[in-house]
């Protein structure tokens, strides 16, 4: 779990605790791993109209 907010840390401190590489990123095996095990990188759309809309 991480220590502080995510905006406050190092960049390599972040990488380190995503354990990710900042110039290959993930591997595709471990991209399926995450998803499994976190679900997928996804907004869940609000219902409703949008404010741009309403004005």
């Amino acid at each position: 779990m991480q220590s502080q907010p995510w905006h406050q840390m190092s960049i390599a401190n972040a990488l380190s605790t995503l354990e990710t590489d900042l110039d290959q990123g993930l591997g595709l095996s471990e991209v399926g791993d995450r998803q499994q095990r976190c679900g997928a990188n996804a907004l869940t759309p609000k219902e409703g109209k949008g404010a741009i809309i309403v004005f």
